[in-house]
């Protein structure tokens, strides 16, 4: 099933100090939400569910109607970051767990180059377009990041009844911060993932208190997770 994406890019002007003149921004990421779920994107009530915040903060900030995802996460995550087509990026398919590909070293991101532009950058959630040493978010412009290396579904590698940690691979969360190694924090568990929009919503506030306190411009790289496997409402339905 091809994947829809739900892009925000909020600007912020509200927190600057008279002497800063570059834009804050926010951009979110939603996996897996179709085009029309959401009232600022003519859905909402007409699709079953109001969305009155979403569509505010629509308005406050830069919406984008044109955007042609590819078939997988890793190759449209490549082209968002990089303005380019993915297979030009090293990122014509999904890095699969245990997979080192990922973005070539010489291709350059957004945060990168707001980064050399004076800006404090930060990622909480998926990456998945690199998952190795000069892959990372941190070795492409982000000063810090906090998310898995791949896909959520890899917290249900427990349940399976076949599972042995001996034997078979563990996934983890990863943290990371520019100019050091990215360490792997604690495992990807259903019990994990259910939490982890709250831990980003926390990492994130804190990236943008600290930016504001040191009167530095902002770029927030914010990926939900909640419609993403494994998804505890959703199975409940089931």
């Amino acid at each position: 099933m091809k994947k829809l994406f739900l892009l925000f890019v909020i600007v912020f002007t509200a927190w600057q100090s008279k002497a800063q003149e570059k834009p804050n921004i926010i951009y979110f990421l939603v996996d897996n939400l179709g085009l029309g779920e959401i009232g600022c994107y003519d859905g909402g009530i007409t699709r079953g569910v109001e969305t009155p915040r979403i569509d505010k903060l629509a308005e406050q900030g830069i919406q984008f109607w044109n955007f042609a995802p590819e078939t997988q996460c890793t190759p449209s995550r490549s082209a968002l970051m990089t303005g380019r087509y993915s297979i030009r990026s090293g990122n014509h398919t999904v890095a699969l767990a245990g997979a080192t590909g990922g973005l070539v070293a010489w291709e350059k991101t957004m945060a990168e180059v707001l980064s050399d532009d004076g800006y404090a950058t930060a990622c909480v959630g998926k990456w998945h377009i690199g998952a190795s040493e000069g892959r990372w978010p941190t070795d492409n412009g982000f000063d810090e990041w906090y998310g898995p290396a791949h896909s959520y579904d890899e917290a249900l590698w427990a349940d399976d009844p076949w599972y042995n940690p001996e034997r078979d691979p563990i996934s983890y969360m990863y943290e990371g911060k520019k100019g050091e190694k990215v360490k792997s924090t604690i495992q990807l568990t259903r019990e994990v993932k259910r939490d982890l929009d709250v831990e980003y919503m926390k990492r994130g506030k804190a990236f943008i208190k600290n930016s504001i306190e040191v009167d530095k411009p902002f770029f927030l790289y914010f990926n939900y997770t909640l419609d993403s496997l494994p998804n505890h409402l959703f199975q409940i339905y089931l």
